[in-house]
């Protein structure tokens, strides 16, 4: 038993280095760019381990995927989420979740990456549908359902959230220090005290009504 379990532990580091040696030379080389002998050169193994534990390039990308979505759960499901009483409160905290992200250059450089290789793979698309975009708004649903928003409104606010991310992602991606644009922090504050100020007034409208 002790052993089996050293075997397990052993393979799912090798895995692990495996998947760390991929994500750096993507982002540094381009996933395209990137072969099996580059990731077992970078790792010092030969190259048939990899087919170990991988087919191809895409399962490899489809881990590191996985892996960087259940990394970031503490932020996707911070506590501050579930003490949200309003939608407003929620988008607010949702948005400053997603502030977090762009502390991470890495995190923001692989998805830069990702959205350009979706453009030309539809299966890349696929591959960040099922692996990182259902599976938030399948959380983001739980919330908006446990307050009482409407189907509508709930893909409404979550597909909002997505843009803002996706702007701020593509946007760097294409201008770099040249951007424009307003930095994602100072947009993303305009933006959520804006939904919080928007619901203030619809309070106050709602309860004008009622008297």
């Amino acid at each position: 038993m002790v052993e089996q379990k050293q075997r397990v532990r052993r393979k799912e580091s090798r895995a692990e280095e495996i998947l760390a040696c991929a994500d750096k030379l993507f982002l540094e080389n381009g996933f395209e760019e990137t072969t099996f002998s580059d990731i077992a050169k970078e790792g010092k193994m030969a190259r048939s381990t990899i087919y170990l534990y991988f087919k191809d390039k895409n399962e490899i990308l489809k881990a590191i995927l996985h892996r960087s979505f259940l990394s970031h759960m503490p932020i996707i499901q911070h506590e501050s989420l579930y003490e949200s009483r309003t939608v407003g409160e929620l988008f607010n905290n949702a948005v400053i979740g997603i502030e977090k992200f762009f502390d991470e250059p890495q995190f923001i450089r692989r998805y830069q990456m990702l959205f350009n290789l979706a453009i030309k793979h539809p299966y890349i698309a696929k591959l960040m549908n099922e692996e990182s975009i259902l599976p938030t708004k399948n959380l983001w649903n739980k919330h908006c359902a446990r307050l009482n928003v409407s189907q509508k409104m709930t893909d409404y606010f979550f597909s909002s959230l997505y843009s803002i991310f996706l702007m701020a992602c593509l946007s760097g991606n294409i201008f770099g220090e040249e951007n424009p644009l307003l930095d994602f922090k100072d947009f993303s504050k305009i933006y959520r005290e804006g939904i919080l100020q928007m619901e203030l007034l619809q309070k106050k409208e709602d309860n004008t009504k009622a008297e």
